[in-house]
């Protein structure tokens, strides 16, 4: 089970992206120790409760009785997180074991900045090169490793950036032993009003969609720039559908949203759903962005700049519970519904009052609680799409 946890060679770059539970508004209550490649995690509590430990930032977990030792671990560094019996989950703290898993003398130190953001993509990561040899050729990685941009040299300024974490490396060219320890970098949006809201025109999912919020939702966000499409067309045409419980809801609506008999899908089907859809209005350009796992800081950055925010949530904002499972026939894996899954338009908060308010495809234009929205957020895997403008004017 641990070797599934352990990243064995190398250095490796992370995310901070977290599925299910909330994270903890308070200090984070654990530490850690290491002595040569040991490593032992304690929280100050002594430990009686239930934790689980993750060693890759939230990515997976496992069982972990309190303090937990790991008598042996590959050199790399390693993003240690912890998840209480309450289901909070405390920040990310990193713990080096022997090097950083870069081999003495091949490594590049660099460091990193990101610079707020004021309208989507407008967002900067400066990374420099503290050791720079003209005589190499160096490569920027934002994204974890998935695609890397040439350096312009010592120092580099990466534009168009949505708010986020990015984790940033350098590699050199011809020489892979030859790499920096990754940097995570946050792209904030700018500081947010106490309140914001948008005016977007309802739209009710029943009776033509059941089980249909998410495309409903999207509907909405799609009105509001200025195109008619209704619902149903998006459901029928543009969206991607699967058997009933026979598919994989990220990667198809597993039913249909017309039947009652239907789960739903996930964000990354609604953004093709979009894309689709949006690319075929003539002389306007769209960006559809897919926000999962920002914030929920970022969320009301977007409203406030006066973008609503299709968000992931749960029915009434109640507690989301197991639901069934079936095996997905295109891979053979087994897939489990998260239970009261539903999705919303956020269009406005108020930080004085603590609630938000939504364009709920169900009941209308409703506040909620902002702790019971942010709760219901991370349950869903922090999920969320906006949709903003780009063509030149």
């Amino acid at each position: 089970m641990i070797k599934k946890m352990i990243f064995t060679a190398g250095f490796f770059l992370l995310f901070s992206a977290v599925f299910g539970g909330r994270v903890c508004a308070y200090e984070s209550h654990f530490g850690y120790t290491v002595r040569g490649s040991a490593l032992t995690v304690f929280v100050t509590d002594g430990g009686n409760s239930d934790y689980r430990l993750s060693l890759d930032g939230g990515m997976t977990y496992f069982n972990a009785k309190m303090p937990f030792t790991i008598p042996a671990l590959p050199n790399g560094t390693y993003q240690l997180r912890v998840m209480y019996g309450s289901g909070e989950l405390s920040e990310v703290k990193p713990a080096v074991i022997g090097s950083s898993g870069i081999p003495k003398g091949n490594e590049i130190f660099i460091s990193a900045s990101g610079f707020a953001e004021e309208t989507l993509g407008s967002g900067e990561i400066s990374v420099r090169i503290k050791n720079y040899s003209p005589e190499k050729t160096y490569f920027i990685t934002c994204d974890g490793g998935t695609t890397w941009s040439p350096a312009d040299g010592e120092e580099t300024l990466l534009r168009g950036f949505h708010a986020g974490e990015y984790s940033i490396s350098v590699r050199c060219a011809g020489e892979p032993h030859m790499a920096s320890a990754a940097l995570t970098v946050a792209v904030p949006v700018k500081k947010v009003s106490d309140s914001a809201v948008i005016r977007v025109p309802l739209i009710k999912q029943l009776p033509e969609l059941p089980t249909g919020c998410e495309v409903t939702s999207l509907a909405m966000a799609i009105n509001y720039h200025g195109i008619k499409i209704s619902k149903t067309v998006l459901a029928d045409v543009f969206l991607e559908k699967g058997e009933y419980r026979a598919a994989d809801y990220r990667k198809v609506f597993v039913g249909d949203p017309r039947e009652r008999k239907a789960y739903g899908c996930y964000a990354g089907v609604l953004v093709r759903c979009a894309e689709k859809f949006l690319s075929t209005i003539s002389g306007r350009s769209f960006s559809v962005t897919d926000l999962t796992g920002c914030t929920p800081s970022a969320l009301y950055g977007y409203v406030d700049m006066g973008y609503p925010v299709i968000v992931w949530t749960s029915n009434k904002m109640l507690p989301t519970f197991e639901g069934p499972s079936w095996i997905d026939t295109d891979s053979g894996k087994t897939v489990t519904w998260v239970g009261n899954e539903h999705c919303v338009l956020l269009t406005g908060y108020d930080m004085t009052k603590k609630v938000v308010y939504v364009n709920d495809p169900l009941y209308g234009i409703v506040p909620f609680k902002m702790e019971d929205f942010e709760a219901r957020f991370y349950e869903l895997e922090q999920q969320a799409i906006v949709i903003a403008e780009t063509t030149e004017k």
